[in-house]
């Protein structure tokens, strides 16, 4: 029974330099945010606006499924944490909501 799920994963380790998890992940994520945009567009039919919160409702199952192209860019990319931290839509739209605070100081 406990060898059920028995499987090796690869890790890629993390040292001190580079930063927690949790920042590692939000740095990945508003690197990751204007792609995945072209990628919402590009299938959301022409009648429909778009809107933050299907946005990221999109995002947050598409990097679950392994075979959506929103989670193959991720996988090229190198954004391991982001696809292993499997974060829901809230967390994307607060990402988004501090993106526009970043870009609003600048």
């Amino acid at each position: 029974m406990l060898l059920e799920k028995n499987e090796l994963v690869k890790k890629n380790s993390r040292n001190l330099v580079r930063g927690s998890v949790r920042e590692i992940t939000r740095h990945q994520a508003l690197s990751a945010i204007p792609t995945l945009a072209v990628f919402y567009h590009a299938q959301l039919p022409a009648y429909r606006p778009p809107r933050i919160n299907e946005f990221c409702r999109w995002i947050a199952l598409s990097l679950q499924d392994r075979s959506s192209q929103a989670s193959v860019y991720a996988v090229k990319q190198g954004f391991d944490e982001l696809l292993d931290a499997n974060r829901n839509a809230r967390w994307w739209q607060d990402q988004l909501k501090k993106n526009a605070e970043l870009t609003e100081r600048v």
